[in-house]
């Protein structure tokens, strides 16, 4: 058993990960893209400026190729790209004159080295330009009787080197001092203190935490510097987008980088850290509002099995005892209209005769809990629940009950067939005995095979009622996130029903191992 469960769990691993494949290839051949391609992205763009827009899709790596990056270079590729721009005419020129500028001071050595090397006059002209403005934001980093602006560059890039800025670092928590020294040298500071904001805890922690809050609002992209947990994961979100625009790549950086730096291997390494970013309809974290949508679709998928199971085996298997006979073909004719009607039609019937819109006022159809109740306690938030609760799970749970029972009528009859039940009768025990203990847990098989299946079809099922009762869901998020085009929580549902999907199966083979001795779940040696 040990074996056969261990087995499962480590092919669960490659399952996954194609799945996850799939669902990223699908989503990603969607027209558009997470920003201008959905209702919230295109509000938000149209607000912000070319390089605004540029670093906000940067929250879901669209700088990245898909798959392959043929040239991972971090900063050296950052500066590299700002060169091209230089050296082409009118306004895009410009425009690249004040993204050097925005590089701040992390950018300052590359600049100086390119002049020190020489380029052409246009490109010389608008570093100078860059430097001039780097040198206006930041007055402290230098005394101002430096001479000239080349002067105050070249003096300015000693000033930046790393082990400069990592001794300064080190200093944090213990020296107020080192913090107006790290925040005149700017941008070009961030990788140290990051890796203390990240990397350690206690008053380095914080003190490095409001540094880089007040050199992250410098560059435009986060305010505030408390470490607090919620903080500090907002800071690690942040710089897992921005870092790589802020540091040199090792040789070995570079080149794993040719995978790791790219879309597709992001979003596993969110996957498999189960952090999927924020909403892009309203920023908050996917994991959060996962969290709070996931355990209402599971209490009504549990609840709707459970039930489902509860009377179709039964009926299934006295529809087996009784085939043939007028009851067992009229309850079969009943079973069979009863699959056919809609989930989403027979909601709103139910609505309309026992929700109090015309005919009988027995069940609340609106949220899991009566307003004022909320908070309630015991025995008052138990009825509250339940009362909520009998509808929706009525919806899903009467085509299964058609399905489970005709599969377990089948199945019955197959058994019933067999020569050890009719042995059985031969030896006079009773009939309930013979149906009880001899054929129907043979005939269990097929039926909890269903359940593999059945699982995720429940979850993925209850869009339409949820979202006709109003019910805070996966299936009420699930599909205000495809009203909204909002790619991260799609991604996160993606990964999560097929994760679901894989349980299932996983408990359907275990309860058909504990149901049936005959299945070997062991090698023989």
């Amino acid at each position: 058993m040990s074996l056969y469960l261990l087995r499962r769990l480590l092919l669960l691993v490659p399952t996954l990960f194609g799945l996850c494949v799939v669902t990223f290839a699908l989503i990603h051949l969607a027209p558009g893209d997470p920003v201008s391609g959905s209702p919230a992205g295109a509000e938000l763009a149209r607000g912000l400026s070319e390089e605004a827009l540029e670093q906000h899709k940067r929250t879901f790596f669209l700088d990245l190729p898909l798959f392959i990056n043929r040239d991972p270079r971090g900063l050296v590729g950052r500066t590299d790209r700002i060169l091209t721009a230089l050296a082409r005419p009118g306004a895009a020129g410009e425009e690249a004159t004040a993204r050097a500028a925005a590089c701040g001071t992390v950018c300052l050595p590359a600049w100086t080295a390119t002049l020190e090397r020489g380029v052409g006059e246009v490109t010389a002209r608008r570093l100078r330009e860059a430097l001039r403005l780097i040198r206006s934001e930041h007055p402290h980093l230098l005394p101002a009787s430096a001479p000239s602006l080349e002067e105050w560059a070249a003096r300015a890039r000693a000033e930046l080197e790393p082990a400069r800025l990592e001794q300064l670092a080190a200093r944090l928590g213990t020296d107020r001092s080192a913090e107006d020294q790290l925040l005149a040298r700017g941008s070009a500071a961030l990788p140290v203190v990051m890796s203390i904001l990240l990397g350690s805890s206690g008053e380095a922690a914080r003190r490095a935490s409001l540094v880089a809050g007040r050199l992250a609002r410098h560059e435009g992209e986060l305010t505030g510097g408390t470490d607090d947990a919620a903080t500090r994961e907002s800071w690690r979100e942040w710089w897992a987008q921005v870092g790589r625009d802020h540091r040199d790549f090792s040789r070995g950086e570079r080149l794993l980088g040719h995978l790791t730096e790219t879309q597709f291997a992001k979003w596993m390494g969110r996957v498999l850290t189960l952090r999927f970013g924020r909403s892009i309809k309203d920023g908050r974290p996917v994991t959060e509002k996962l969290g709070e949508a996931l355990p209402v679709t599971l209490l009504l998928a549990l609840s709707s099995i459970f039930l489902a199971y509860l009377v179709a085996v039964p009926l299934g298997a006295w529809m087996a005892v009784r085939a043939g006979s007028r009851r067992e073909r009229a309850l079969g004719t009943g079973l069979l209209l009863l699959y056919s009607l809609p989930p989403f039609f027979a909601a709103l019937l139910l609505v309309q005769l026992f929700g109090g819109l015309g005919y009988l006022d027995w069940f609340p159809i609106y949220g899991l809990a009566t307003p004022g109740l909320e908070q309630a306690t015991g025995l008052t938030w138990l009825v509250d629940r339940l009362r909520h609760l009998v509808l929706p799970v009525t919806c899903l749970t009467y085509g299964a009950v058609a399905v489970i029972s005709r599969y377990q009528r089948g199945a019955m009859l197959e058994v019933l067939r067999q020569d050890y039940v009719r042995t059985a009768h031969a030896k006079g025990l009773a009939p309930a005995t013979v149906v009880l203990k001899h054929a129907l847990p043979n005939a269990l098989l097929p039926v909890i095979v269903l359940f593999g299946l059945h699982f995720p079809f429940v979850i993925s099922g209850s869009v339409v009622i949820e979202r006709i009762f109003n019910l805070p869901g996966m299936g009420l998020l699930t599909l205000d996130a495809l009203l909204h085009r909002d790619y991260p929580v799609i991604m996160a549902v993606a990964v999560l029903s097929a994760a679901c999907t894989l349980v299932g199966l996983l408990v359907a083979d275990l309860l058909t191992a504990a149901v049936d001795p005959r299945v070997r779940l062991e090698r023989r040696p």
